[in-house]
């Protein structure tokens, strides 16, 4: 059985209008050249209550340990610079 390489899809995205056909592109994109993003079934994107920003940090964290690429979107967000909670799941990869 081939080893699956997991493939963490980070960005602002959840914030537009179009996020689930955002995060389909890039499902497909990862598809394409094998990989297998994250979250999926296996390891979804499932925040412990309360939903707090510490708890969606170290749920990322948790999701970010499995993963061996990253997928992000560090386009301007909010302003003229990409979107800080990126940046750090970027930087932590």
């Amino acid at each position: 059985m081939e080893k699956k390489i997991y493939t963490f899809l980070a960005g602002p995205d959840c914030f537009y209008p179009n996020f689930k056909e955002l995060r389909e592109n890039k499902r497909h994109i990862c598809e394409e050249y094998g990989l297998t993003a994250l979250p999926n079934d296996e390891f979804p994107d499932v925040i412990e209550q309360p939903v707090t920003d510490y708890n969606i940090c170290w749920s990322n964290i948790k999701r970010l340990d499995k993963c061996e690429l990253i997928l992000a979107n560090l386009e301007a967000f909010r302003g003229p610079e990409p979107d800080a909670g990126t940046v750090f799941e970027c930087i932590y990869a």
